[in-house]
């Protein structure tokens, strides 16, 4: 029984180390193999429905029709994991956050509406159909309705699918952590996934608060870690790492440039891309590190 189960969990760890290997191709894999499916069920469910109701419409229209939609939906994702990566959605965002998220979802309709259009135009003149949108105001109204619906689905499916692989990925514990290593240590020890592991701290690029957890972003993964951004910042030297607000802290050498918001704040690019707010708070703290900072 403790064989098979051992197993199981190699098996599981393999799989998992192969897949966040290759992450962003079965990410996109996988919104394509979605896609498809919502095209064939919209398309079914429509027929059905249309036949019901004796509307006229042959399944290659529908098909045209949530075809364009589904493509451009799945063509403006990118531009959405962007803006989210500006405006995320945690506690340290509310409310303003969500309001950004409100107004985007208008822009994303218009973009959603103009993308299919467009592709509809497209393919019914190449077929030789007419396709006729009918009045502007009415059905653009009608199909914002149904964006702000799907852009919260979009959003909430990629929250938990981000959650979902935290977990999977298992809970990172500092062993003796206790005991301060800010006095010269440049490592530390971590358990996953019922091993041990090696930190590096200066390649932790930046931390983020997450409730309960701090999530240690590093070399493209993510280890959620059981304790507080307080606790954590005492086992980090304070030259090396500095806080940009209250959910976030950064190490220095990885930052790119600043970005003033308007408001007071910033944004902080990093060198790898990542993009994280700075508060009123830690600007003014920031911007003497980065000048007493070699980097």
């Amino acid at each position: 029984m403790s064989n098979t189960k051992t197993s199981g969990e190699t098996k599981f760890r393999t799989f998992l180390d192969f897949y966040l290997k290759r992450r962003r191709l079965f990410e996109v894999i996988i919104s394509l193999l979605l896609g498809l499916a919502f095209i064939l069920i919209n398309v079914y469910v429509i027929t059905i429905e249309g036949a019901r109701l004796r509307l006229g419409e042959t399944v290659q229209t529908i098909a045209i029709l949530e075809t364009t939609s589904i493509l451009t939906i799945l063509a403006l994702l990118p531009l959405v994991l962007r803006f989210d990566q500006y405006w995320p959605i945690n506690r340290a965002g509310l409310p303003w956050n969500i309001l950004a998220h409100a107004g985007f979802s208008v822009v994303f309709s218009v973009l959603h509406v103009g993308g299919m259009l467009l592709l509809r135009h497209l393919i019914f003149n190449s077929i030789g159909q007419f396709y006729d949108f009918g009045d502007w105001q009415r059905e653009w109204l009608f199909e914002y309705l149904k964006d702000i619906r799907t852009y919260i689905l979009i959003l909430a499916v990629i929250y938990l699918y981000r959650s979902a692989l935290a977990r999977l990925r298992g809970d990172v514990k500092l062993v003796d952590a206790d005991q301060p290593t800010a006095d010269g240590s440049d490592r530390i020890l971590v358990k996953k996934l019922g091993k041990e592991y090696i930190l590096d701290l200066q390649s932790i690029e930046w931390l983020e608060a997450a409730g309960n957890y701090v999530n240690l972003h590093l070399a493209g993964q993510v280890y959620p870690l059981r304790t507080t951004m307080g606790e954590i910042q005492q086992r980090l030297k304070p030259d090396s790492f500095i806080r940009i607000h209250r959910s976030y802290m950064v190490n220095l050498k990885q930052l790119d440039h600043i970005e003033n918001t308007g408001n007071g704040g910033a944004r902080l690019s990093l060198t790898q891309g990542d993009i994280l707010p700075v508060s009123r708070r830690y600007l003014g703290t920031l911007r003497e590190s980065i000048n007493s900072t070699k980097l």
